[in-house]
């Protein structure tokens, strides 16, 4: 008992820290003439039960009363209905009424308007405790899952010729400084959290609102990401055009021997399982499930194959979080009908197996619903994301002098960063791997790269790394043009 009231105390500290420092970096922003302090109410509206959750797993979430004013604001503009559904007050009668009773004590009647916005998409059902939690998750699985150092190497053996690793290298180089500054740049505009990110005074305002706190924390990790993979890439092609030496590198091609080595491989069972769902195509259908991000009543289909993946390494579901996954409810037979389902399709899970990857706000996802939030976040950066602020961020300091050495050379670094962002986009849609109904026209050997990643989040985690290195490239083209002009 001792111990856990120093941890509890130690944690309140914590955050009366971050509060401060929050506090304190809004007060700075405004001395800097950037507006009106935002005000913030921290007092709870309600508590909600997170929608990405399993069996043992469940999150109950504080809604405070500036998430709903922001949730009922521009640019999203909730309905009453549309309220009642995120914070899961049901089609029971009376609930309606409780929530405009709710709604005018705490004085957000009159925010509700009559019609939504912004079209309801998968983001929408996503409260902001939720939305961080996920992004979070995204973040470790990241950093344990996807190896930066092997997509350098993958892309080095690519274009295995002398001319086109120094042209590699060059741009690695050049790329470093864009790298760093970026991810420094996504520091600065997402310290302070949700409440700073979606007040007047940030650039990122539209973009954290429409993603409720999701997207910047992703600008976050990924811009941290691509850091890392220049840097990995400048190391790798140094080291194999210092093995090669001159004479090597006076030829036309690079013998195998000195290309970077790929150190990572999947099981046999693993290769023969997804050559032979390559093969057969779309599978049978084992049914559907109702999804969890979403507003309205859709349901999505489960493939075989599907469950065979999420019963396979990395996730190794066992029978409980499946039943839990696909909303069967729990029931004293709940788990036997759902094995005697998979016996009807050749798919054993046995009895007291253990997961093995940890449970994360993914591990409730489908399939299909992770390839829909995927697309849902793409079109969110491509409408949201502030392009054109970040590119003049990269290039404030820059001397605009015509034709000055600094402008010079600060253009080739945006184009060889661009480069790099659609060399690394385009690697990612070769690595494709079968997910839900989406299945590659070729299954490349290296896939195996990035299968973990792919696995534990479920075809989002790949898609989402294209998304951004999009953006990035946007973000550099658009700095390139500000010099140009």
């Amino acid at each position: 008992k001792r111990k856990l009231d120093v941890l509890q105390f130690t944690v309140e500290k914590l955050r009366a820290a971050a509060a401060k420092a929050a506090a304190e970096d809004v007060v700075e922003a405004v001395a800097a003439g950037a507006g009106e302090p935002p005000h913030i109410d921290k007092s709870t509206f309600c508590k909600v039960a997170g929608r990405l959750c399993v069996v043992g797993h469940s999150t109950m979430y504080h809604v405070t009363v500036a998430e709903v004013e922001r949730r009922t604001s521009e640019p999203e503009c909730l309905t009453r209905s549309n309220i009642g559904t995120l914070l899961k007050r049901g089609k029971i009668g009376g609930c309606s009424d409780t929530l405009a009773l709710l709604l005018a004590e705490k004085g957000l009647e009159s925010n509700v308007h009559k019609k939504k916005k912004l079209k309801v998409n998968t983001l929408s059902a996503l409260l902001e405790g939720e939305s961080i939690q996920l992004a979070t998750d995204h973040r470790a699985l990241i950093e344990t899952h996807l190896r930066e150092l092997q997509l350098a190497r993958l892309l080095i053996r690519t274009g295995a010729t002398p001319v086109e690793l120094m042209a590699t290298l060059h741009d690695a180089e050049c790329a470093m400084s864009i790298a760093a500054e970026l991810e420094t740049l996504a520091s600065e505009w997402c310290e302070g959290g949700i409440d700073v990110t979606s007040s007047p005074i940030s650039f990122l305002q539209s973009f954290s609102l429409t993603s409720h706190g999701f997207g910047p924390e992703e600008f976050r990790t990924f811009a941290a990401f691509f850091h890392r993979f220049v840097a990995a890439l400048e190391g790798e092609c140094s080291n194999t055009i210092e093995e090669a030496g001159a004479q090597v590198l006076l030829g036309d091609t690079l013998p195998s021997t000195l290309l970077p080595e790929l150190h990572y491989f999947l099981s046999k069972e693993i290769q023969a399982a997804l050559q032979l769902q390559q093969r057969q195509g779309r599978t049978a259908n084992f049914g559907d499930a109702p999804a969890r991000l979403t507003l309205e009543h859709i349901k999505y289909n489960i493939s075989v194959a599907e469950v065979q993946r999420r019963i396979a390494t990395p996730e190794s579901l066992n029978t409980s979080i499946l039943v839990s996954q696909m909303r069967r409810g729990k029931t004293a037979n709940s788990n036997g009908a759902l094995r005697g389902e998979f016996a009807k399709h050749g798919i054993v899970v046995n009895s007291g197996k253990r997961k093995t990857e940890r449970v994360t706000s993914f591990t409730a996802m489908l399939e299909k619903e992770s390839l829909v939030l995927a697309a849902d976040m793409r079109e969110c950066i491509s409408l949201f994301f502030p392009t054109e602020d970040a590119a003049a961020a990269l290039i404030a300091n820059v001397d605009c002098k015509p034709m000055s050495e600094e402008m010079e050379a600060r253009i080739a670094q945006f184009e060889a960063t661009s480069r790099l962002c659609t060399s690394l986009s385009r690697l990612f849609l070769t690595l494709r791997l079968p997910i839900a109904d989406r299945l590659p026209p070729v299954l490349s050997p290296h896939a195996h790269i990035v299968y973990n990643y792919s696995a534990v989040t479920h075809g989002f985690g790949p898609d989402e790394c294209v998304n951004w290195l999009d953006a990035f490239g946007r973000v550099c083209d658009a700095a390139k043009e500000k010099l140009t002009l």
